[in-house]
């Protein structure tokens, strides 16, 4: 279950892309949500680039790896 998705507007401090391995700078917008499954709770930060290109993929292609593609693209590394 994915909770509220919220927009960033300035990142405090760096955080870890979750799509793309790159870094989120400080001041930068990102966008992030929350994941729980069961017990599993996590939250996600993505580069707004990111979330537009995590959400053209077909749902069942969805299931990604950590740094798995390029930034703001769904072409793989």
């Amino acid at each position: 279950m994915i909770g509220s998705v919220i927009e960033v507007k300035k990142a405090r401090k760096s955080h870890t892309c979750w799509w793309c391995g790159e870094q989120i700078e400080k001041g930068h917008p990102y966008i992030k949500w929350v994941n729980v499954d069961g017990n599993d709770f996590f939250q996600v930060k993505v580069h707004p680039e990111c979330q537009k290109a995590w959400i053209t993929l077909p749902a069942w292609e969805n299931e990604v790896q950590f740094a798995e593609f390029k930034r703001g693209t769904t072409e793989e590394r």
